[in-house]
């Protein structure tokens, strides 16, 4: 899609614009708003939400269960302090996978973030019911999805109609996700997106 041509909003139902714009900023920005709506509707107040401090012996505990998973976030100190402590961060970039944070399975993938000059690395468990499973997600779950924001046959300004690429960044997986009332999803990679902090379970430092 076409960085930087602009767009104008346009109105259309449930109190969601359209911008009926394929440039990159306008798909970023209605992606935005619809994953707002959805995840509050799914999920409630779940930008306010943080990570949950547990005891040494409470995580192992829960560890050893088999109810939980280890994951992990490389970032700058002040990256990993905004995660835990700071105001909820939309992420201003487009992907299927969607909006959160990304968190690793593979415990070497955050440490070769971790590795470089500044970087730290944040260990956390979260509840494996907690997760949405990528291949989960239905076709039938982005159609109705992106139908009830777009209409069932989306056009844009110059006529032409939306393709399928665009449509799935529009009402992409953690989208989906939230709506379903999950607090994060998997990617196709080792990758796990947070969708609600509340999910992280970190040692009390």
């Amino acid at each position: 899609m076409a960085k930087n041509s602009g767009g104008t909003r346009m109105g259309t139902s449930k109190d969601f614009e359209w911008s009926h714009s394929d440039s990159y900023e306008d798909v970023l920005h209605d992606a935005q708003q619809i994953f707002k709506k959805e995840a509050a509707l799914g999920l409630g107040n779940f930008m306010q939400r943080k990570p949950r401090k547990v005891t040494d012996t409470e995580y192992d505990r829960l560890l050893k269960s088999g109810d939980y998973i280890e994951i992990v976030h490389g970032s700058s100190e002040k990256g990993i302090n905004e995660l835990v402590n700071g105001k909820y961060y939309i992420n201003n970039d487009l992907h299927i996978a969607g909006f959160g944070y990304y968190f690793s399975k593979d415990k070497a993938t955050g440490e070769g973030y971790s590795a470089r000059d500044g970087e730290k690395m944040l260990t956390a468990l979260i509840k494996k019911s907690d997760i949405l499973q990528q291949s989960e997600i239905t076709v039938r779950d982005r159609e109705n999805g992106y139908n009830q924001y777009l209409g069932t046959s989306p056009t844009l300004k110059n006529g032409k109609p939306l393709n399928d690429m665009y449509k799935k960044e529009f009402y992409n997986s953690a989208t989906i996700a939230a709506r379903k009332g999950y607090k994060a999803v998997t990617s196709k990679s080792s990758n796990i997106v947070i969708i609600d902090r509340s999910a992280l379970l970190i040692k009390n430092k």
